[in-house]
Order: structure tokens, then sequence, then C-alpha cells
């Protein structure tokens, strides 16, 4: 439990008792350390850093191997699961991100480039573009749903005090899908990506 004193104070102290004894505590830091991906990583010689690139990651030819590995596997199950790969630019005029809101919410942790009088931006995500696809030839309700999946690389200016391992790095590759159905077709298309 915590307990605040002073709390009239500008200044708030917090005392925490501490349950569990010392040594369980530390017996459950070194587990987790054993399960760190940046440490096994590093161990198994899969995938290194460099102060050159800042929150990017090097992938060595064992880590490029077993990072494709894993595309292939959701590869295999997008294709059973019904949705077409595609892929998007990942440099684009800052008008789309303004339309779909991503520049009002994440301009702060965007990467910004000049093109003449235009600004432009890295993509820090995938739904932009998908939307572009979608919207570059007429659809019919017969087409859909339709289910885009993508293994887009994506930055992101992430603080350096944010960066943690490949969960939280600057560039990176991620697996995306949008769905774009009908009304009527939303409750199964949860359902359906419940049970993915």
């Amino acid at each position: 439990s915590a307990v605040c004193l002073l709390a009239e104070a500008d200044l708030c102290a917090v005392m925490i008792r501490l349950d569990k004894p010392q040594d369980e505590y530390a017996a459950l830091q070194k587990e987790a350390d054993a399960r760190d991906h940046r440490i096994i990583g590093k161990n198994q010689g899969l995938f290194s850093q460099n102060e050159l690139a800042p929150g990017s990651w090097f992938f060595s030819k064992e880590g490029a191997i077993v990072y494709n590995g894993l595309i292939e596997m959701m590869r295999q199950q997008y294709r059973f699961r019904g949705y077409d790969e595609v892929i998007s630019p990942n440099l684009y005029n800052l008008k789309i991100f303004k339309i779909s809101g991503h520049y009002q919410n994440y301009f702060k942790n965007m990467f910004m480039l000049r093109d003449g009088d235009s600004g432009m931006a890295l993509k820090p995500m995938n739904c932009p573009g998908h939307y572009l696809i979608f919207k570059s030839k007429l659809q019919s309700y017969k087409d859909l749903p339709l289910r885009l999946a993508e293994f887009g690389v994506l930055h992101r200016n992430e603080l350096s005090g944010a960066l943690s391992g490949l969960s939280r790095c600057r560039r990176f590759q991620v697996d995306d899908c949008h769905i774009f159905c009908a009304e009527s077709q939303i409750r199964d298309e949860i359902m359906d990506n419940l049970n993915f």
C-alpha cells in the first residue's frame, strides 16, 4: 500500500511497503532478464544497434532468417483468412495525414521533410496508404469485405528515453491489416479477427 504524507505541500512523499522479500524480487528480475529479447538477440547474434542509427536495428544473416520466417508464417495466415497483401509508399505529402487526423495527433513523432513548398513525412502508420489503395478504384459491394494486409516499414520519431528494444524503436516493420466492409459485415469481421 502507498501513503501520501504532507498532502497539502507542493512535494508529496510516498512510502511503499514491499510485501515480497528482496531475494524473491531478485529471482523474478533474473528470470525476466533471461527472457529479455535484447539480451537473447545479442547473445545469439540475431540483431544489433549502432549509435549512427539511433533507435533502429540491424539484423544479421541469422536474424534475417528468423525475421523472414516469421513473416512467411503470417503470410500463410493472411492467405488462409482471405487477406490481400499490398505495399504502400513510405513517403507521403502531409495532406493525407491532415485528412486522416494522424498529423494532429502524431506530428511530434513524425519525421518531416520538405519537397519544394510541400511538406512530406515518412509514414508512422499504414492506415492512410490502405485507404488510398481502396479509393484508387471503384469498389462494388460484391468486393466486400476487402481485407488488406501489409508488412509496412514505419518510422516514428520516438524520444530517446522512450526507446525500448524491438518493441519501441524509430524504424520498424509491422504486420498491419485494414478491413473495408459493409455495415452488415462488421460483426462477422470482428468475430473472425478475434479468432485469428
